[in-house]
């Protein structure tokens, strides 16, 4: 499984890809943890190809945003769609 991490005090954005029983199983711990709440699922679906296909799973805080949209394989991915999905997501 591979996916990132982003902290923007005081929330997480996570985003997990992978087998579909694997991301659900680990969605299921997330969910049921006591130190999380206010879990909403802001998309699901598949994927045709991964687009953290080399990281098992990255982390970035406000500070790390900027250099971690250059990372993204932008051919499998909207930079543009997923900033204002992520700017949505944490606001």
């Amino acid at each position: 499984m591979t996916g990132v991490l982003v902290y923007k005090a005081p929330e997480f954005l996570q985003y997990l890809e992978g087998p579909h029983g694997s991301v659900t199983s680990l969605y299921d711990k997330i969910k049921n943890d006591d130190r999380h709440d206010s879990i909403k699922t802001v998309s699901d679906g598949k994927i045709d190809s991964r687009v953290f296909p080399n990281w098992e799973m990255g982390f970035a805080n406000e500070d790390d945003l900027q250099p971690l949209k250059w990372k993204w394989d932008l051919d499998k991915l909207s930079l543009f769609s997923l900033v204002e999905e992520l700017e949505d997501s944490m606001d």
